[in-house]
């Protein structure tokens, strides 16, 4: 079978162009307090999601967060240590920028939430290749569920058969799959793997 021309590529931010580590925010936090357990159990997990879907503002979440743990810092710390998790991932932002340089549409869907973002915009380059962008907390809805990959396909236009899917989350590329789009679940401490994976679709040509 004759494998479609990509059209578009459809990029997830944190783990594929910018590493995390949430152990950065938690080592900080428990500086001033907070229990590390209990910022990784499930209760802060939903929290998160909470947080990531747009539902509560930034202070509502340090507030719950700081009832939740224990964390007795203020929120101007709070938000820095909540900031202060990324690393950008040279090979993976190389091929965004090649894809810029070749006119090849880019397009971002993540989970994120006001903080991240807000960081993110200041303290790298790595948003202004792509043509547009949708942020789960704007979409009040995140991946894995349909509804936010439904909303990227019609926002930028997208052919899933035709649109390359680059995601680091398992549920995230069975949803794409699913939905029909050329996925690469990605791993940024196996970057040959994708690279071996975007030749074979054509993009990466070298």
């Amino acid at each position: 079978m004759v494998q479609p021309m990509i059209e578009k590529v459809l990029f997830d931010l944190g783990n594929v162009l910018l590493r995390f580590d949430f152990d950065r925010a938690y080592k900080a936090m428990a500086e001033h307090g907070a229990h590390v357990p209990t910022l990784k159990d499930e209760s802060m997990d939903a929290l998160k999601i909470e947080y990531e879907t747009g539902a509560i503002s930034n202070e509502e979440m340090y507030q719950r967060t700081a009832v939740l743990s224990g964390y007795h810092g203020s929120q101007e710390h709070f938000e820095q240590s909540w900031e202060d998790i990324f690393q950008e991932n040279a090979p993976m932002v190389d091929f965004l920028r090649s894809l810029q340089t070749r006119g090849i549409p880019r397009y971002l869907l993540s989970n994120s939430n006001d903080l991240h973002v807000r960081h993110v915009e200041t303290a790298y380059a790595v948003l202004e290749p792509f043509n547009d962008i949708i942020f789960s907390h704007q979409a009040k809805a995140m991946k894995p569920d349909e509804m936010i990959f439904e909303k990227a396909i019609a926002q930028f236009g997208l052919e899933p058969s035709k649109t390359a899917y680059i995601d680091d989350l398992a549920d995230n590329i069975a949803t794409g799959r699913r939905l029909g789009f050329q996925c690469i679940h990605y791993n940024p401490d196996a970057h040959d793997v994708a690279e071996n994976e975007l030749r074979a679709l054509g993009l990466i040509t070298t």
